[in-house]
């Protein structure tokens, strides 16, 4: 989509491909581990595989895997209001425009590690 409406912007479409190359590498990892910290061993159930070593040190990863998703979340968010910020448009369109991509901002925010509160 971004693309299709920011393709004349050179910059805002190698943002794009960098993100988009971010995106691939970072959740293709993030599967991979999450495969392999969380399958049980051979031999085990899905049940006793949670008693495993292996599926505890899976929490380990929580807070990096949530802190990446928001940096990315972030980065998808700001290029789109950059490229606005420099349209020829009143200030009203412009917020309004600003105010439709901010949508995604309340996703962000919504799966934030940091904005998590933890049950003890």
């Amino acid at each position: 989509m971004y693309l299709q409406i920011f393709g004349p912007l050179p910059w805002l479409r190698i943002c794009f491909y960098i993100g988009l190359f971010l995106n691939c590498g970072f959740y293709t990892a993030v599967i991979v581990a999450s495969i392999y910290y969380q399958a049980p061993n051979p031999g085990q159930t899905w049940q006793e595989g949670f008693l495993n070593d292996r599926y505890t040190k899976s929490f380990n990863m929580t807070i990096p895997i949530a802190s990446g998703s928001l940096f990315l979340d972030t980065y998808i968010f700001v290029l789109p209001l950059i490229a606005v910020s420099k349209l020829r448009l009143s200030t009203k369109k412009k917020i309004g425009v600003m105010a439709v991509f901010a949508t995604g901002l309340m996703c962000a925010a919504c799966h934030s590690p940091f904005l998590c509160v933890s049950r003890s």
